[in-house]
Formats: structure tokens, sequence, C-alpha cells
């Protein structure tokens, strides 16, 4: 049976994998869909660094 701390490591290594796999998702800056979504946003949501 898990114990309470292995629950809790393996919730956090979940989300932390699920994290990682939606990220990977995203267009590279740069490339064509990346300029679209870039041209769709508003001056407000832009990022800048």
């Amino acid at each position: 049976m898990m114990t309470l701390y292995t629950r809790k490591v393996s919730l956090s290594l979940a989300v932390v994998v699920g994290v990682s796999l939606l990220g990977a998702c995203a267009d590279k800056p740069g490339s064509i869909g990346w300029c679209e979504d870039m041209s769709a946003k508003s001056k407000g949501e832009l990022d800048r660094r």
C-alpha cells in the first residue's frame, strides 16, 4: 500500500511531466504559427523583455 509521502511524490512527478509535455507543444519563435499567434494578440498581451 502507498504511503502518503509516496502519493505526494507520484502526484508531483505526474504534474511536472504533464506540464512539460504541454509546454513542448508551443510553436518555436519565428515559425509561421508563432508569427500568426503574435499578430492575433493585442499589443497589451505581448511580453516585453
